[in-house]
C-alpha cells in the first residue's frame, strides 16, 4: 500500500479531531409575566437611566438595552467608562430574549458589576442543532468572562445552548477572581466542550466566590457534563445546588456539581441524586454518581451532599439553604420558576390574605348593612415595588357588592396594603356571586370569588325531641315521674313569639323567654300530674308561634293496675367444693332482690339449716328498689352435696327463688410439676461457670397439705428457698443446675419430687459437655490503600477486626508491620464471639513502588488470622514547556523547560527509549533540557512523545519533526496556512489522546 503524503496525514488528523455529531433539539415555553419585555433583536442607543455609579447604576429595562450593554462592553475593554470595577448596571424588568441568537457580554472580559435585582432573563439562546455556537477557546454564556466584577440577584429561565469546544455556562463561561451571588439557571445545553449548568470555569489569583446559586439545566455533553461548574479552581462555592439530568456520549466525565476541582472549597453544596446521570449511553446507578468527577490538589467532597428531588423541592430544604445564606438572600419556592426548585430571591408578585373565596352569612330580605370583608395585599418580592394596582369587580352580580377602593398605590418590596368588599343593602331574595380582581402592570393578578345569599322570610320552629315516654306506674303512685325537657329552636330567619301547649294531665312550663330570635332556643319542662286513674295518657303537645307555624311533641304515660312482683339478679349460687374439716367456710355471695312491681312490698328472707342468709338493707322495697342479701355455707358440714332452693317471698304472696350448691369432698394429696423436662444445652470442657440455674415449680394440686422431698443427683445441684410444706394450691420453686468440672459426655437423669403421702412428680434433665476449639478470623482479610503520589500526606488508618470464632478464651499476640504502621489491639483476651480491633496504615515517606504485605495475628493454641495489605506510590507529573514543539533544521535544536527540581533530574526518553546524554544538555532553572540538532535530525518525520525523568516523577509533551520550515512573520502563501493547520491538528489530536489516556 502506498504511503500517505504529509497533506493526507494532516487531513486525516483534522477529520478525527472535528468529527460530525448527532445533536438534540429541545423546546422551551417562556413563563414570563405580562410585564416582561420581549426582544426583537434590535440594539438600543442608550440605557433606561442611571449614571453607572453604585448609587445610580445604568438601568436596563429591555432586551434592546441588554444588547446595547453587550455591544458597549465588547467595544470597550477594561478601565473604560463602561467596563471597570467602579461601573454598575442594574436590571429593572424581566426580559424575554425570544430565543434570538445572543452575543455574549464581554468579548474579552467584563470588569463591571451587574445586579439583576431579582429579575429573570428568559429564552437565552446560543447556537442551533445544525450550527453549533463557535466557542473554540473562548468561554461563553450570558457573559463571556467576568473578571473581578460582581454579578448577583439574577435568574435565567429556559436557556437553550448548542456550543462547540470551550467553557460554557448559562450565566458566564468564565469567572476570574470575581463574585457571583444569588443567581440560578434552568434550561438545556448540548456541548462538545466543557459545560457547567451555571458557569464554565472558575479560577483566579484573587479567590472567586460563588454564593447562594443553583442550576437545574439539563446537559447533553460530548466529553463532559457538569451540573453547576465545569472547572473549579482556587475558589469558594457556598450554599449552592444543582438538579439537572446529565449525559455524555464519548467520555465518562459526569459530575453532579463539578467535573474538576483544584484547591477549591465546597461548603453546604448539594446535588440531585434522583437526576439521570449517563456516560456513553449507559445510565449510572446512584452509588456511581459523584459530586466531583476529578478531585485534585486541595479539594474534597466534605462540603457536598446528595439530596432527593422531593427533598430539594420541600420547605425543609429551603430552611436548610436559608440557615447558611450569610444574610445575602432569602430562598423561596415560587410557582413557575427554576423547575419547582428554590430560587434565591422573590420575583415581583403579590399575595392576598385571606386568599380563599368569601361567602357572606346569608340574610333574610330587609337585612341591614353587612360586615365588610378585609383583604390584605402583600408584595412578596425581594427588590421591586408592585407598581400601581387596580381593584375591581367582575361577573354578572358585580353590582351586588361595593369596594372600599378602586386602586392601590405601589407597594414596596415586603410591604402590604388592604381594601374591603361587602354586599350592598336592598337585594331581593337570591344568591349573588362576583369575582374580586387585584391586577397591575408589573405583577401577575390575583382573584377570589364572593358570594351572598338573600333568603325569603321564614318563621319555622323545631323541637329537639318528637316524643317523650314517662313509663308506667301503679295506680295511687306518688310522686309523679320526673320532668323531661324539650328544646324549641327558631330555625327561621326572623323572630317569633312562642306559645306553650296546655293539657289537663301534664304540667308544661318554661323559665326562658318565649320571644325567639333566629337560632334562639327555649327549654320547656313537661311532667305528668299526680292522681291519674288507670289508663294511658298520650296527647300531642303542639308548640305554636304568632306566624301560624308549629312543632309537635307526643307525650306518653301509663297508669297500671297494682303489681307486687320481685326478681333476683341471680338464679343460682355455686360455692364450689371444700375438703371435709374445712375452715373457714367459703366466702359469702350476694343476691340482689328487686321490686319489679309498681307498688311497695315487704320482703321475707328464706332460712336453711346448712346456709347463713342475711341482709343489712331494708326489707321494705319501693318500686325499683333492691335489697342485697348475703348467702354462705355453714362450717362443719359432712361429706356430701348441699343444693337447696332459697325462696324470697313478699307480703303480697309473690316470690323469687335462687338455687344454692356446695360440695364437701374426701382428702387428696397429689402434686404436679410445671415442666416435664429441663435442657441445659452444651458447654465446653473446663467450662466455668456452670450453665444458668433453671427452676421447676411443684404445686399441691390436692385439697390437703403435703410435705415435699427434693430429689438428689451426683451431677446436679437441686435446692429451694421456699417451704416444702405445701397447702392446697401452694407451690415451691426448686432450682436445678449442673455442677462444674464434669467431663465430656451427656448427663440426663430423671428427678422425682415425692411427698409424705406416697405421691410425686418427675422431671427429666439433660446437659452435654463437649471438647474445646481455638480459632480466630480477620475482617477484612485484604485491604487496598490505593495509589498516592510520592510525598503523599499521611494515609487515613483502616480498622481490622479479629474475632474469636472458637469456643474457648484466646489470648492474642499483637501484630507488627514493615511498610505499614500497625496500631495496638483494643484487647488481647477474647471470649468466644468477642472481637478486638487494631488500626493499620501505610508508612509516610515511601518511595515510588508497590508495597504488598501480610499482617498476621496469632493466638492461643496455634490460632492465626492474616490480612493482606497493598499500597502503590505513584510519581509526580510535572509541567513542561519549550520554545517550540516543532523542529525543522534549527541550529539550536529544541529547548524544553520543566518545573521539576534539577536536583532530582535523572535523564530523558523519546518514545519511551532513553536518550544518550551525548545528544542533549541539562541545566538548572528549574530543569532546562536542550535536544541537539544532530540527534533531532535522526528522528522520523512525525509526532514523538518526549519525557524528562526525575527521581520523584516525570514531565511529558509531544514534539513534531517536520520537513518544511514554519513561515516567519510576514510570510505569505498556501504553505504557511498548510503548516499552521498541521500544527493545529496535531495539537488537537494530542490533547484528545491525553484526555483519553488520562481517563
Amino acid at each position: 500500500m502506498p504511503m500517505k503524503t504529509r497533506t493526507q496525514k494532516s487531513a486525516a488528523l483534522l477529520l478525527a479531531a472535528f468529527c460530525a455529531c448527532a445533536l438534540l433539539t429541545f423546546a422551551f415555553v417562556s413563563s414570563a409575566s405580562a410585564a416582561t419585555d420581549t426582544w426583537n433583536g434590535s440594539i438600543a442607543s442608550s440605557f433606561a437611566g442611571g449614571s453607572g455609579t453604585s448609587a445610580s447604576p445604568y438601568q436596563i429595562a429591555t432586551g434592546a438595552q441588554l444588547a446595547y450593554l453587550s455591544a458597549l462592553i465588547n467595544e470597550n475593554n477594561t478601565n473604560s467608562g463602561y467596563n471597570a470595577s467602579t461601573v454598575y448596571y442594574a436590571l429593572t424588568a424581566n426580559i424575554d430574549l425570544n430565543s434570538i441568537q445572543w452575543t455574549p457580554i464581554g468579548y474579552n472580559d467584563f470588569y463591571a458589576n451587574f445586579d439583576g435585582r431579582g429579575h429573570v432573563i428568559y429564552n437565552l439562546a446560543l447556537g442551533t442543532p445544525s450550527s453549533l455556537y463557535p466557542v473554540t477557546s473562548r468561554p461563553t454564556g450570558l457573559f463571556r468572562q467576568v473578571r473581578g466584577g460582581t454579578v448577583k440577584n439574577l435568574g435565567l429561565e429556559n436557556v437553550l445552548f448548542y456550543t462547540g469546544s470551550g467553557y460554557t455556562g448559562a450565566l458566564m463561561g468564565s469567572l476570574w477572581g470575581g463574585v457571583v451571588q444569588n443567581c440560578y439557571s434552568s434550561g438545556f445545553f448540548y456541548s462538545e466542550g466543557s459545560p457547567g449548568g451555571l458557569i464554565g470555569i472558575v479560577s483566579g489569583t484573587e479567590t472567586p466566590y460563588i454564593q447562594n446559586c443553583s442550576s437545574s439545566v439539563s446537559i447533553d455533553g460530548k466529553y463532559s457534563s457538569t451540573g453547576l461548574i465545569y472547572h473549579s479552581q482556587n475558589c469558594v462555592i457556598s450554599n449552592c445546588f444543582s438538579t439537572g439530568d446529565l449525559a455524555t456520549s464519548d467520555a465518562p466525565n459526569v459530575g453532579g456539581i463539578t467535573d474538576t476541582a483544584y484547591w477549591a472549597t465546597f461548603a453546604w453544596t448539594y446535588w440531585n441524586i434522583d437526576a439521570v446521570h449517563s456516560a456513553n449511553g449507559v445510565p449510572k446507578a446512584n452509588g456511581d454518581k459523584v459530586a466531583i468527577y476529578n478531585n485534585y490538589e486541595g479539594a474534597s467532597t466534605d462540603g457536598t451532599a446528595s439530596e432527593t428531588a422531593a427533598t430539594m423541592k420541600s420547605q425543609t430544604f429551603v430552611d436548610l439553604l436559608n440557615a447558611h445564606n450569610e444574610g445575602l438572600c432569602t430562598w423561596v419556592i415560587v410557582d413557575g420558576y427554576n423547575n419547582g426548585y428554590p430560587v434565591p430571591f422573590s420575583p415581583p408578585a403579590i399575595t392576598l390574605s385571606p386568599a380563599s373565596d368569601k361567602t357572606f352569612t346569608a340574610q333574610a330580605e330587609g337585612y341591614g348593612a353587612q360586615t365588610a370583608h378585609t383583604v390584605t395585599v402583600t408584595n412578596t418580592a425581594t427588590f421591586d415595588a408592585t407598581g400601581q394596582l387596580y381593584v375591581w369587580l367582575s361577573g354578572t352580580d358585580m353590582d351586588a357588592y361595593s369596594l372600599s377602593v378602586s386602586a392601590l398605590a405601589s407597594i414596596p418590596a415586603g410591604g402590604s396594603n388592604s381594601f374591603t368588599v361587602q354586599p350592598v343593602t336592598g337585594l331581593s331574595a337570591g344568591t349573588y356571586t362576583a369575582t374580586v380582581n387585584v391586577t397591575g402592570e408589573e405583577v401577575a393578578g390575583k382573584t377570589f370569588d364572593v358570594s351572598f345569599t338573600v333568603e325569603t322570610p321564614s318563621y319555622t320552629i323545631t323541637a329537639d325531641k318528637t316524643s317523650l315516654d314517662f313509663g308506667t306506674v301503679g295506680e295511687g303512685y306518688t310522686p309523679a315521674p320526673a320532668a323531661q325537657t324539650v328544646v324549641i329552636t327558631n330555625t327561621g330567619n326572623l323572630s317569633v313569639d312562642l306559645t306553650l301547649p296546655t293539657d289537663t294531665n301534664y304540667t308544661v312550663s318554661t323559665t326562658d323567654s318565649t320571644t325567639l330570635a333566629p337560632n334562639a332556643t327555649a327549654s320547656v319542662s313537661i311532667r305528668p300530674k299526680t292522681g291519674l286513674a288507670v289508663g294511658t295518657y298520650a296527647p300531642t303537645l303542639t308548640f305554636t308561634t304568632n306566624h301560624e307555624t308549629s312543632a309537635d311533641v307526643t307525650a306518653t304515660f301509663t297508669v297500671d293496675t297494682p303489681d307486687y312482683t320481685v326478681g333476683a339478679d341471680k338464679t343460682s349460687l355455686d360455692f364450689g367444693a371444700s375438703v371435709e374439716g374445712y375452715s373457714p367456710a367459703p366466702a359469702a355471695q350476694t343476691v340482689t332482690v328487686t321490686n319489679n312491681g309498681n307498688l311497695p312490698v315487704e320482703l321475707t328472707l328464706p332460712t336453711d339449716a346448712n346456709f347463713e342468709i342475711s341482709t343489712t338493707d331494708s326489707t321494705t322495697l319501693a318500686p325499683t328498689e333492691s335489697a342485697a342479701v348475703s348467702v354462705r355455707p355453714k362450717t362443719g358440714l359432712a361429706t356430701g352435696t348441699y343444693d337447696p332452693t332459697l325462696t324470697f317471698s313478699t307480703d303480697h304472696s309473690t316470690s323469687v327463688s335462687v338455687g344454692a350448691a356446695f360440695t364437701v369432698e374426701d382428702p387428696d394429696y397429689s402434686v404436679e410439676a410445671n415442666k416435664t423436662s429441663l435442657d441445659f444445652g452444651t458447654s465446653v470442657e473446663g467450662y466455668t461457670p456452670a450453665p444458668a440455674t433453671q427452676t421447676v415449680v411443684i404445686t399441691n394440686t390436692g385439697n390437703l397439705s403435703v410435705d415435699l422431698t427434693l430429689p438428689t443427683n451426683a451431677n446436679y445441684d437441686i435446692a429451694t428457698t421456699d417451704s416444702t410444706t405445701l397447702a392446697p394450691n401452694a407451690a415451691a420453686t426448686v432450682s436445678v443446675r449442673p455442677k462444674t468440672g464434669l467431663s465430656t459426655g451427656t448427663y440426663d437423669p430423671t428427678l422425682t419430687f415425692s411427698t409424705d403421702h406416697n405421691t410425686g412428680a418427675s422431671v427429666g434433665v439433660t446437659f452435654t459437655v463437649i471438647d474445646a476449639v481455638y480459632e480466630i478470623t480477620a475482617e477484612p482479610t485484604a485491604k487496598d490503600f490505593g495509589n498516592e503520589t510520592i510525598g503523599y500526606p499521611p494515609i487515613a488508618a483502616e480498622t481490622i477486626t479479629i474475632k474469636n470464632t472458637g469456643n474457648k478464651i484466646i489470648t492474642l499476640t499483637p501484630p507488627a508491620g514493615i511498610s505499614y504502621t500497625v496500631g495496638s489491639l483494643s484487647k488481647t483476651v477474647l471470649n468466644p464471639d468477642d472481637s478486638a480491633v487494631f488500626d493499620v496504615s501505610p508508612l509516610t515517606g515511601l518511595a515510588v513502588g508497590s508495597y504488598p504485605e501480610t499482617i498476621t495475628v496469632s493466638g492461643s493454641d496455634g490460632a492465626q488470622a492474616s490480612v493482606g495489605l497493598t499500597f502503590i506510590v505513584d510519581p509526580i507529573i510535572f509541567n513542561i514547556s519549550g520554545n517550540d514543539s516543532y523542529y525543522y533544521n534549527s541550529a539550536i535544536g529544541l529547548v524544553l523547560t520543566s518545573n521539576g527540581e534539577f536536583a532530582n533530574f535523572t535523564g530523558v526518553t523519546m518514545d519511551g527509549v532513553p536518550v544518550n546524554p551525548a545528544n542533549y544538555s541539562a541545566v538548572e532553572g528549574s530543569t532546562i533540557v536542550t535536544l541537539y540538532p544532530s540527534y533531532l535530525d535522526t528522528l522520523s518525520i512525525r509526532g514523538h512523545r518526549f519525557r524528562i525523568l526525575f527521581t520523584n516523577g516525570y514531565a511529558e509533551m509531544p514534539i513534531y519533526i517536520g520537513e518544511v520550515e514554519i513561515p516567519k512573520t510576514g510570510d505569505n502563501g498556501n504553505i504557511a496556512l498548510y503548516v499552521m493547520l498541521v500544527i493545529a491538528a496535531l495539537s488537537v489530536a494530542y490533547t484528545l489522546r491525553r484526555r483519553i489516556r488520562r481517563q
